[in-house]
């Protein structure tokens, strides 16, 4: 399948104008949906002037046809842009529980995960409130293989319906300025994706980039001094390692975790609650690199369109006590606090229709309980799940 035909198809299936691309409208909060809290995480506080003057810029793009409006991480203030605090190291093993879903990273010929040296996220990592605090961003580098690749999440739904204008007016824009980039729609197995060089690559000077949507939330951004096909087999293997959604019998969902999917039981919430399904995001065949997730939602017990939602994430962090730290040095309300002698995290919400959620560890599965409830609530419904919990 080539490119005219990659864009035949995805323009018939979203058929777009460029001209009638349109701003965003800020989030309608009665219908959102809140899976789970770390699904709310983003990757370029770019996401947050979105809500606030409902514009959506997207990497890459330009206002002079060779300017770049944002980079990724730079947010807009009443006196022009706004730069965060650095991004912070992590654990290359903590990449997976600080976006909370399951991360693919490349392996290919000319990368292996081995390969990494280090990780950061981005400075609103958790975000409790995205569409005030802006987004967050996970940063993994392969300098060996002069390999960035940059997790974002939420990827910025409107991404992969724009598509085809996006590039089309960027090749637009390059045919105007000979020898400025070069501008590609590709398909990853099927998945639409777009490479940039030149002025108008993602990654700094130098490098060309692949970004594309993964799953409903997440958006993946893969530079480097590579060429377009070394770049495109690695951005092929992190969509072929990514698990896909599904659904399963919530009956089943203990086997597809490979483990317990303990339920809490309490005055405010009991086991024949919960939602007769639960979505999974695991491969096939457990992996030791990538997690596997079960997501479980009690929808009766929903307040203001939120309802409490518990994911269960395994194989769990190796020091999660330091990583719950970290995050409570970083996150304003945030702390550490005790479930009869287990550490865990609790994050408050910012009002009622922002979730806070508590986060702990359990017969080896990370487990967070998320809903519009007080501290109170959240940690006895957390209490009763390790006390039901198998002996670790």
């Amino acid at each position: 399948m080539n490119e005219r035909d990659v864009m035949a198809l995805l323009a018939e299936a979203n058929p777009v104008r460029v001209e009638g691309l349109s701003p965003m409208e800020p989030p309608d909060v009665s219908r959102r949906r809140y899976p789970f809290r770390r699904v709310v995480l983003a990757v370029v506080v770019v996401v947050a002037a979105t809500a606030l003057i409902g514009v959506f810029v997207f990497p890459g793009s330009r206002s002079n046809g060779r300017t770049k409006l944002l980079e990724p991480g730079l947010g807009l203030g009443t006196n022009g842009p706004i730069l965060p605090p650095p991004p912070r190291s992590i654990s290359v093993a903590d990449v997976s529980f600080m976006l909370g879903v399951p991360v693919a990273l490349p392996t290919a010929p000319t990368v292996q995960p081995a390969d990494t040296s280090s990780a950061s996220a981005g400075a609103v990592c958790p975000a409790v409130t995205p569409e005030i605090d802006g987004t967050c961003v996970v940063t993994v580098k392969f300098p060996s293989d002069s390999l960035t690749v940059e997790y974002w999440l939420p990827g910025g739904a409107p991404f992969q319906n724009q598509l085809v204008g996006l590039v089309q007016q960027e090749k637009a824009e390059a045919a105007r300025h000979p020898g400025s980039g070069q501008v590609e729609l590709l398909s990853l197995n099927g998945l639409p994706a777009r490479y940039l060089s030149g002025d108008y690559s993602i990654g700094p000077e130098g490098t060309g980039s692949i970004d594309f949507l993964v799953g409903p939330h997440m958006r993946v951004v893969v530079y480097g001094e590579q060429s377009e096909a070394d770049l495109e087999v690695a951005a092929k293997s992190i969509v072929d390692g990514t698990p896909v959604p599904g659904k399963v019998a919530l009956a089943d969902a203990s086997s597809v975790l490979d483990a317990p999917v303990v339920l809490p039981d309490t005055e405010a919430v009991h086991p024949s609650d919960a939602a007769p399904t639960a979505e999974t995001e695991c491969l096939p065949e457990p992996s030791e690199t990538v997690p596997c997730q079960v997501t479980v939602e009690f929808p009766s017990l929903a307040k203001y369109y939120v309802p409490l939602t518990i994911r269960y994430l395994r194989p769990v962090q190796a020091d999660p006590g330091t990583l719950y730290r970290n995050i409570a040095n970083q996150v304003k309300g945030a702390k550490v606090v005790s479930l009869n002698g287990v550490s865990a995290l609790f994050v408050p919400g910012s009002n009622l229709t922002y979730p806070s959620w508590i986060e702990f560890a359990a017969g080896g599965t990370d487990v967070t309980v998320q809903g519009i409830d007080d501290e109170t609530t959240l940690e006895a419904m957390a209490q009763s799940i390790l006390d039901r919990s198998p002996p670790q």
